[in-house]
Parts: C-alpha cells; sequence; structure tokens
C-alpha cells in the first residue's frame, strides 16, 4: 500500500524527508522564537552553524543514493537537459540579468552606501576576516546547489 503512495522510497529517504519537512523548519522556528539574550556569535561561527545544518542533510542524500544504486537522473541532473529543463534555466537566466542589472541601474548614493554597510555590520552579517569570507562563499555555493538538490530533486 504504501510503496503505491511513496514510490521505492527506503527508510533513510523517510528519515530524510522528515527531517527536512519537519525537523528542520521546527528547529529554526523554535530557536526564532527563543529570547536574544545570548552572545551574538560571530559571523564565522554563524557561517560554520550553517555549514553543518545543509551539509549533513546532503552528506545522508548522497550516502542514501550511493546504497540505495539511484543515478543521478533520479534527482533531476538529467544531460542532455529536457526541453523543461532548458525553459527554467531561461527563466533563471533572466531572472539573474533582471537582478544583476537592478543595482546598475539605480542612483547610487554614498550615503545609502554607508547606511546599508552599517545595519549589516550592526546585524553582524558582514565577513570580517579572510577566513569568513571564504566560509560565505562555501555556505552560497552549498545553499544555492545543496538546497536544489534536496527539495527539487528529492523531495
Amino acid at each position: 500500500m504504501f510503496e503505491a503512495i511513496l514510490g521505492p522510497l527506503n527508510i533513510v529517504d523517510l528519515l530524510l524527508i522528515a527531517g527536512l519537512v519537519l525537523a528542520i523548519p521546527a528547529f529554526q522556528l523554535w530557536k526564532s522564537l527563543q529570547a536574544k539574550s545570548a552572545p551574538k556569535a560571530s559571523a564565522a561561527q554563524r557561517f560554520a552553524r550553517s555549514l553543518f545544518r545543509i551539509g549533513v542533510p546532503l552528506l545522508l542524500l548522497a550516502a542514501d543514493w550511493r546504497t540505495a544504486g539511484r543515478n543521478a537522473s533520479s534527482l533531476g541532473l538529467d544531460i542532455p537537459v529536457s526541453f523543461r529543463g532548458e525553459i527554467g534555466l531561461a527563466i533563471a537566466c533572466v531572472v539573474i540579468i533582471v537582478f544583476a542589472a537592478n543595482p546598475l541601474l539605480q542612483k547610487r548614493t554614498t550615503e545609502k552606501d554607508a547606511a546599508l554597510r552599517a545595519r549589516l555590520d550592526e546585524a553582524g552579517m558582514l565577513a570580517e576576516t579572510p577566513r569568513d569570507l571564504v566560509l560565505f562563499v562555501l555556505l552560497a555555493l552549498l545553499i544555492g546547489c545543496g538546497w536544489e538538490l534536496l527539495y527539487r530533486g528529492f523531495l
């Protein structure tokens, strides 16, 4: 009966789904509702924690996919790209171009830039050291690629 509803899922698949759909969002909600009395973590600490929270599900997914003998196309990584994939890629390119061109078309002022930098610095979101910058770049790549695989390809 469950095979007809869930497809060829194993226990690790179900645990990953439960973690991604229930546990991670519940944990994030719980953390956001906590009192903010704890000392503020550095950017490097926050980046490292985020890398861990994203990396563990990705490693579990990779191990599960490998042990189940599944191929990359079952995660939506088919080559050559299907026609629908090409349409999605074209839409993504247009969106990227629009977002990249938007700041270039806006009138920039040093006051706006200074205010934005001050808000980001106050929130602790700016990379302060080369190590922070490396962690940020790794995190950005992991988030972009990893969540795409997890949510589009897996879920």
